[in-house]
């Protein structure tokens, strides 16, 4: 049954990747290459010519997985890839664009649950509150396996507010 569960989980993870590299796009100004070259949405970063650590791939999958501190912390979920963008702002480029990418889209999931919670004196908002908290879970998720394999990621449908 466990061999069963880990391949669902796998074939899930699948389906949401592929799902998601049809969404996102390569930020050209961090790789330096023509986006146009790989239309797949994801550039697989090669981790001896950019020397991306594992320490830095870490820290870009906490930047992404912090998101689920705003459940337990106010405001969490902006905190956490603020704080992680402070603390390697001079020292990697790839934590640096990970923590950014974060940031924005917490920022835009927060507008986007305000205007749901807004919407709930007309029941729209009771439809919007867990479509909006099911999609920012599933992306985070995309984001973080991203990050993981030492992919650069850009959150489709985020707002750029911080650059």
């Amino acid at each position: 049954m466990a061999r069963a569960t880990v391949q669902g989980f796998r074939q899930i993870e699948g389906f949401l990747s592929a799902a998601a590299t049809s969404w996102c796009r390569i930020d050209t100004s961090i790789t330096g290459v023509d986006s146009t070259a790989y239309p797949e949405g994801g550039v697989e970063m090669d981790t001896e010519s950019a020397s991306i650590s594992s320490d830095e791939r870490t820290m870009a999958v906490l930047s992404h997985v912090a998101a689920f501190l705003g459940y337990v912390v106010p405001f969490g979920q902006l905190i956490a890839p603020y704080v992680i963008l402070l603390l390697r702002r001079d020292e990697s480029d790839f934590v640096v664009h990970h923590a950014r990418e974060s940031l924005n889209f917490q920022i835009t999931i927060t507008i986007s649950l305000l205007v749901a919670l807004l919407l709930t004196s007309i029941w729209i908002g009771y439809l919007l509150l867990p479509a909006t908290l099911v999609y920012s879970g599933v992306m985070v998720l995309v984001a973080a396996s991203r990050a993981s394999r030492g992919e650069l990621y850009t959150y489709p449908f985020s707002l750029r507010l911080v650059q």
